[in-house]
Formats: C-alpha cells, structure tokens, sequence
C-alpha cells in the first residue's frame, strides 16, 4: 500500500501524569474528550475512523520495550518501535468505572495500524501492524493481555524514506460475546492491507466503539508537504466532556452487544449524541488552545 507525502504539524499533546492502576486513577472528561478530538484534527477521522466508532473512556499507555510513549502524537523512531506493544489502561472515567466498561470478563480487541500521511491518505484501507482480538484486563495494573493468538503478528512499521510521518493508531474496541472474528486475516497473518470499515462490518454486531486509544508519528528522512491536520480548541474539548458526562447518568457504555457503526446499542443512544456532538465540529474552524489548557489532559 502507498502512501502519499506530506508533513504533519503538532497536534495538541498533553501532559505527563503518573503511571497508576486503571482501578485507582479516574480520567475526567476533559482528558479523553482531548484524546477523542486530537483524532479529527490529525485527520484521522472520519477517514479511516468513523466518527461515531470513538466514544474514549479510558487513558490509553503504549510501551514499546523500555520506550513508553508520553504524549499522543509523539514522534518515535523506527528503533525506538521494534519491540512489540504493550497496552494498559491507566485512568478510565466515573462512567467507565460505574458502568464497568474496562471490568472483570470485558473483551477488548485492539489494532495497530499505519494510516499513512495526513493530507494525502483519503483511504479508508490502512496498513495492519497488529491485529489481537479476546484482550482482557487485568484489574489491579490495567494491562491489557491478549488471550489467544494474534490475528497478525506484529510487524514494526517501517515508512518509506522521505514519504512524510506516517501517523500509527493503536485502537482499543469493544468486543462483545456474539463476536466472531472475520475470516480474513487470517489467525497469525502476516503484515499487509487491511479495509478496516469492512473488517468491523464482518464481526456482524461483535464490535463496539473504540473505548481507548492513541497514535504516534514515525516518519525516515523529511518531506516538504502539505498537512491539513490543526489543534484541537478548549470549546470543543469542553462541549464533548460535558456531552460524555451528561451521558454518564444514562445507560451503561456498552453494555450489551450491538454496533458501533449502527449505534443500535446500550451505548448507542448516549455515544451516538457525543459523537455527533464531535462530527459537527469542523476540523477547518479548530482553533488553537493555550499551553494551560493542556494541563491535566490526558498522557499516554
């Protein structure tokens, strides 16, 4: 799969906070509505990323090794990523945390995925680096622990040369008991393309919304190319954290088996309005935010 040049400016990133367990670290809606809306403004949604798929309840930590990634957007190098991931969820939401969206018996499948250069790449067909279905997590530390075979091994990325930073998505979904993983990849595939709207078409129903996620840069060399990602603006922020907390005291987020896509289940009704809330704001009229806004949004 080819992707096109370009660079891709600085997002918002965020601030560092400590490494504690998911159970005794609560997210405010601030952060993981921070987190929802950097997707849109790096031009990762609506493509590949339906809008409606993300409903962010949880603080997503990715390791590489001993390479931890400390900001979402972070720049890495090739080397820096050879390790295979590891995932935690260090912070979830009140309603995260009351509707047990990251508890006991919960399934999670997660992707980590190349959507190539921000301003070139228009397609929905991204470039699978990882693919685990059946994650579960653990309790106490929030790690997230795959419980059968990966779909596709992980493969690290490695970008064309001069090809621009290639932005890598590492997507925690929902998975509910009627999933069944679509026969292709096949179990323990290598690398290659992967069409990820029909990928969650094909797990008919078996798939949420995406819970927690995150995306860092790697890019070899340098391009000179257009970008058309922006900053992330405190009103947004503001407007999706009070849509994700007036949600709280409705139904529970995903609680029961439906489609993220179709937005037909217990999570729908709520998800569905910030997520509208989210596809209304045009990534064009975002605004930038002031480095104090950043404090206390969320760190990966």
């Amino acid at each position: 799969m080819a992707f096109s040049k370009s660079s891709l400016l600085a997002t918002a990133l965020v601030a560092m906070s400590s490494v504690v367990s998911a159970q005794s670290n609560s997210a405010s809606y601030d952060q993981v509505a921070q987190i929802q809306l950097t997707f849109p403004a790096a031009d990762l949604t609506p493509v590949p990323v339906p809008a409606n798929w993300l409903d962010i309840q949880g603080v997503l930590n990715v390791t590489f090794g001993d390479v931890a990634v400390s900001n979402i957007g972070d720049k890495l190098t090739v080397a820096q990523v050879q390790s295979a991931p590891s995932f935690r969820i260090s912070a979830q939401t009140p309603a995260a945390s009351s509707n047990s969206v990251f508890g006991e018996g919960k399934l999670f499948t997660i992707a980590f995925l190349d959507a190539g250069v921000a301003g070139k790449n228009t397609s929905t067909e991204v470039f699978n680096h990882y693919l685990g279905n059946n994650f579960t997590i653990d309790a106490s530390s929030g790690e997230l622990r795959n419980q059968t075979g990966a779909r596709v091994n992980y493969g690290a990325p490695r970008p064309d040369t001069n090809d621009g930073p290639h932005r890598y998505m590492q997507l925690v979904f929902q998975q509910f008991e009627n999933f069944t993983a679509p026969a292709s990849p096949a179990a323990g595939a290598s690398i290659s393309n992967l069409e990820l709207q029909n990928y969650y078409r094909q797990a008919n129903g078996g798939l949420g919304k995406i819970v927690a996620a995150n995306y860092i840069q790697i890019e070899v060399g340098q391009a000179a190319a257009p970008s058309s990602t922006a900053p992330v603006s405190q009103a947004s922020v503001t407007a999706l954290a009070a849509s994700k907390s007036g949600a709280a005291g409705g139904k529970a987020t995903g609680s029961t088996s439906g489609s993220a896509a179709g937005a037909t289940n217990s999570s729908g009704g709520n998800a569905s309005a910030a997520a509208s809330s989210l596809a209304s704001v045009s990534v064009a009229g975002i605004v930038a935010m002031g480095s104090a806004a950043l404090l206390g949004a969320a760190m990966l």
